[in-house]
């Protein structure tokens, strides 16, 4: 590569081999040579996308935690991945893999400061909306988000770009996708820290959203864990989104009853319905309609079968103090918004 660095078929070709490499082995000072091979190569498209595909790999097996000082999550790595997006904005192929990468990056918490600060939620987001019926560069691009929005900053920039109108768009653009859905519902989750963002949300029809998700996808656990905990963060938030869920076409609260029995040996799942019905629970308005579709049943059900997790109890015994049975827990258990801080 140093001595073919101006020829990008030849640097394209040696990143294309080192990708076929199971676990490639490259020290530091060869990374950065895969970096400014992007900065010399800068508009060769083929060059980008095989660059971006090794460090996603490099990226994807260092250790965040014992690495922090890792080149891979550096200002130069991540500043020239963004400026690869915006010089290949019409390669769908560059976006969805560059998306994914800054993903990987953001899991460290350091890193996903940087990407926002340079710039790189407007990069993801220019993406979607170029994009739109591409599912991967969808689905890449919510995965993003959602490791991005943990940064209070790059909530931030969410709120101001009105990211959460992209996510929904993506929801309703595939919602037969699995994986858009699924990251989708837990960047809006992530999002419901922000007061503007859940009144986009709720005027944007976000509960229709997450209740479509649940049913579509009835049967997949990630969906129902991360759509329930959306739901129960925007009801905790908005009253308005509680009545849409009454509401809505197929009784909302139905929805939630199955998703339940379609996953009750789940802890994850079973927790977060639990969490989502004691919100709901807190508006005395919706105390008739929870008898009515005999949630105080599954919470008895749910403290049997899940007797040893003491999470989910507390949100049992919330549940079942509003709906007149037992005594609630010590203390308030916590909270769908205060459990994504």
């Amino acid at each position: 590569m140093n001595e073919n660095k101006d020829n990008g078929i030849s640097i394209a070709n040696a990143l294309k081999h080192l990708n076929t490499m199971n676990n490639p082995k490259i020290d530091e000072a060869s990374r950065q040579l895969v970096v400014q091979s992007m900065k010399d190569n800068m508009s060769d498209v083929a060059v980008q996308i095989e660059a971006c595909k090794l460090i996603l790999t490099l990226a994807a097996a260092s250790d965040v935690e014992e690495d922090t000082e890792d080149y891979l999550f550096s200002s130069e790595v991540i500043s020239t991945v963004s400026l690869a997006m915006r010089s290949h904005a019409s390669s769908n192929v560059l976006q969805g893999v560059a998306c994914l990468l800054l993903k990987t990056l953001a899991l460290s918490e350091d890193a996903a400061g940087k990407i926002g600060l340079g710039g790189g939620i407007q990069d993801i987001l220019s993406a979607m909306r170029s994009f739109p019926s591409d599912a991967t560069v969808a689905s890449n691009c919510a995965s993003a988000l959602s490791c991005l929005t943990i940064n209070d900053k790059n909530l931030e920039i969410m709120r101001e770009e009105k990211g959460v109108m992209d996510l929904m768009n993506a929801m309703r653009e595939h919602g037969e996708s699995a994986s858009v859905i699924d990251f989708a519902c837990s960047a809006l989750w992530g999002l419901s820290l922000e007061d503007e963002n859940v009144e986009m949300m709720t005027d944007g029809g976000a509960a229709d959203l997450l209740l479509d998700a649940l049913k579509t996808h009835k049967k997949n656990p990630d969906v129902a864990k991360n759509g329930c905990m959306a739901l129960a963060s925007l009801v905790g938030e908005s009253e308005a989104c509680a009545y849409a869920i009454l509401n809505s076409g197929e009784d909302g609260l139905e929805v939630i009853c199955d998703t339940y029995r379609n996953h009750k040996d789940n802890p994850d799942v079973v927790e977060n319905v639990a969490c989502f019905f004691m919100e709901l629970s807190e508006i005395d308005d919706m105390i008739e309609s929870l008898k009515r579709c005999k949630v105080a049943d599954i919470m008895k059900e749910t403290a049997t079968k899940h007797a040893s997790n003491e999470d989910i109890l507390g949100y049992v015994q919330s549940v079942q103090a509003k709906l007149g049975i037992g005594k609630p827990p010590a203390s308030r258990p916590v909270s769908a918004r205060v459990r994504n801080k």
